[in-house]
């Protein structure tokens, strides 16, 4: 269904409003200094890479396995009780690239019996969390505060809830 030219109008005033051009991407290197610093964006990159390195956490890989030493936790286990296959979970140990989707990173959370505190950190390292605005999530947070650390359980009450469930796609 085409846009209304309302909403067309509305749109266009916002990017108007919001765009901001790409002020360097013609402009040969030696002059991109001069516009970058009349412009505010200058940063000189040395300094840049190095405040982005001493600012960096730890990766969520290395979060994760320190979070099973600190709890004495089998990997196996945790990988069994998050339902995760050997090779997946191999993967996770060696790939330093390795990024988690939320439904795996929430199911390592679960198998290593983290507190909702615990969850929340050690998701914001792979980049998510848990909102109180998805009812999937809101069913995590029960059964973590609740203490249910058991997948077929916690999927149990997605499928009760007609929602997408970990391992049944």
């Amino acid at each position: 269904m085409p846009l209304s030219e309302e909403k067309k109008l509305s749109i266009k005033k916002y990017i108007e409003k919001n765009y901001i051009p790409n002020l360097c991407a013609d402009v040969p290197v030696m002059k991109r200094t001069i516009v970058s610093e009349q412009y505010g964006l200058y940063e000189d990159l040395p300094s840049l890479k190095k405040r982005v390195a001493n600012n960096l956490d730890d990766t969520w890989q290395s979060a994760l396995f320190d979070l099973i030493d600190q709890k004495m936790a089998d990997a196996v286990e945790v990988y069994k009780r998050a339902y995760l296959t050997k090779q997946t979970f191999s993967k996770i140990r060696n790939d330093a690239e390795y990024h988690p989707d939320k439904d795996t990173a929430v199911r390592l959370c679960i198998g290593l019996k983290l507190n909702l505190d615990e969850t929340l950190d050690l998701l914001a390292k792979a980049g998510y969390t848990l909102s109180r605005s998805l009812e999937r999530d809101l069913i995590v947070m029960y059964c973590i505060e609740n203490k249910e650390y058991d997948i077929i359980a916690i999927d149990n009450a997605f499928e009760e809830f007609g929602l997408k469930q970990f391992l049944k796609y």
